[in-house]
């Protein structure tokens, strides 16, 4: 198996390249960005820097040039906004640089692995009050629908819930809560029924690799945790862990807590994938490695 990574210095896909270090899978990593690229030499990891702008020249190139059995496509933005600027940004990666990866999957026959959102699996009413970048990862499925049904590109995608782990810089729940309770900073937030999904992110790697020696050519399946856990609840195992109060007050949404779905369990998951870790283990591994 060969694997090409895009996305390689964003969260997942970073952890997903330290891992496959760790194993016999012959990998490269696809960058967007040079100034990461010092990172990558370091740790020997092959690398091909692409033009985010006009990404089609070298995203064939570096198909052509490794010959992967596998593109794991990790890379996308994310934005809340609704400006013109906004937009066009996201529509630059999240469809454009796609759709391009996803031919270069074709002509060089690798089978194509998209990370996906659950926010994409929202009720209709609720999917059309969502941001762009929801809407701009959904238009690139329904493109991978046209290129797998008229073109016959093998593809799968790995619809992601919410994940948490060691050295995110993307500010989600388990750090915010863990930050609060050292800074006593007072947080608001609303709904404490509300249903959470979430996977410490080394299980998260596990359950890609394990899609990943899947030999069946399933259209979609989900790597999420089948238990899930209300906001407050989180909130309460966050102060077990941490041995400290949190200063929450339940009255009105902050902009920083991303809203989550109950799971419903609408794709399967990857065949013999069961996470390692429960929320009360992930959110101890976090701390002790936030202490080293």
């Amino acid at each position: 198996m060969k694997v090409l990574v895009s996305g390689a210095t964003g969260y997942i896909g970073k952890n997903l390249c330290e891992r496959l270090l760790e194993s016999d899978i012959q990998f490269a990593a696809l960058i967007r960005n040079s100034t990461q690229s010092t990172y990558f030499s370091n740790l020997e990891i092959q690398t091909y820097l692409i033009d985010s702008e006009a990404p089609e020249t070298d995203l064939n190139e570096a198909c052509t040039d490794f010959g992967p059995t596998s593109i794991v496509h990790a890379a996308g933005i994310w934005s809340n906004g609704r400006s013109p600027e906004d937009l066009s940004k996201l529509v630059q990666v999240n469809i454009s640089y796609s759709t391009h990866l996803a031919l270069a999957a074709l002509r060089v026959n690798a089978k194509f692995y998209n990370l996906a959102t659950y926010w994409q699996l929202s009720q209709p009413k609720v999917f059309t009050i969502k941001n762009f970048y929801t809407q701009t990862k959904q238009t690139f499925e329904n493109l991978l629908d046209s290129l797998i049904e008229y073109e016959g590109l093998s593809a799968t995608s790995l619809y992601l819930y919410d994940n948490f782990g060691p050295n995110d810089p993307r500010g989600k729940i388990v750090d915010l809560l863990i930050a609060n309770s050292e800074s006593l900073t007072p947080l608001r937030m609303s709904d404490p029924g509300k249903y959470l999904n979430l996977l410490y992110i080394s299980d998260v790697v596990d359950g890609i690799i394990s899609s990943l020696n899947m030999q069946a050519n399933t259209r979609n399946l989900e790597i999420a945790n089948s238990e899930l856990i209300t906001l407050k609840k989180l909130v309460a195992l966050v102060e077990d862990s941490v041995q400290r109060k949190i200063p929450v007050g339940w009255t009105s949404v902050d902009s920083s807590i991303h809203d989550s779905l109950i799971h419903n369990f609408q794709y399967p998951q990857p065949l013999n994938w069961v996470p390692k870790y429960d929320l009360k283990s992930g959110i101890a591994e976090l701390l002790d490695k936030r202490s080293q």
